[in-house]
């Protein structure tokens, strides 16, 4: 007979009865346990955790013509040696101790490679990650950040790869060369040494950058 026929009280009566009785068994089972003082003298063995080694970074092709090193083999570039003094040639006299302050800031956060190109300077850990245009007045100093910035001192961002974007600040006298500068080619050496990762702290400070010039274009 189904259940919704049977009169409540038999109803009640059954179901008091299958509860008592899974009331027992969890009683005997608990009567099985061994003491707590037991429990507290078990020794536990510890967890062991794998450990995550970074991943190896492949040696550099470096290409038979001009010597140059690349990440990808057989990447397309041209073969050309340049000098700084033909780079320089049609700025003005100030122009060239400013680029040796900032190859001075970039030199000053660890080991790279200096390379003149006809239009540019660029500076190399594994990757290029700063670079400086010669200009008539002034100069165009370039680094990769592993975000956007949301500082008005850029001239121009551009999107080079998922993980770091290109910002470019024009400098006309030493002080546009301050500590703010210095911070940021810290970052930008990183991204030339391949050991950015794309993790919480960074996806905060973009999505932070990307709110606040929302609302400075919102309050113009």
């Amino acid at each position: 007979m189904r259940n919704h026929l049977l009169p409540v009280a038999f109803r009640i009566r059954r179901y008091r009865a299958r509860f008592c009785k899974q009331a027992d068994s969890v009683d005997s089972q608990t009567d099985q346990l061994p003491p707590a003082d037991s429990l507290l003298k078990v020794k536990l063995k510890p967890i062991k955790r794998k450990t995550v080694e970074p991943a190896k970074l492949r040696p550099l092709w470096r290409c038979p013509e001009c010597g140059e090193r690349f990440v990808t083999k057989k990447l397309w570039h041209s073969c050309g040696k340049q000098t700084l003094k033909d780079l320089f040639a049609r700025s003005k006299p100030h122009v060239l101790p400013l680029f040796r302050k900032f190859a001075k800031m970039v030199r000053a956060c660890g080991p790279v490679r200096m390379i003149p190109q006809k239009t540019r300077v660029v500076f190399q850990v594994r990757v290029r990650f700063a670079g400086a245009y010669p200009r008539k007045s002034y100069l165009l100093c370039g680094f990769a950040l592993p975000y956007r910035s949301a500082d008005p001192r850029f001239v121009k961002i551009e999107n080079y790869a998922p993980h770091f974007q290109g910002h470019l600040l024009r400098v006309a006298s030493e002080a546009d060369l301050d500590g703010q500068v210095q911070r940021w080619l810290h970052e930008a050496y990183k991204v030339g040494a391949q050991s950015v990762q794309k993790n919480r702290e960074t996806k905060l400070r973009t999505f932070l950058n990307f709110r606040r010039q929302g609302e400075l274009a919102d309050g113009c």
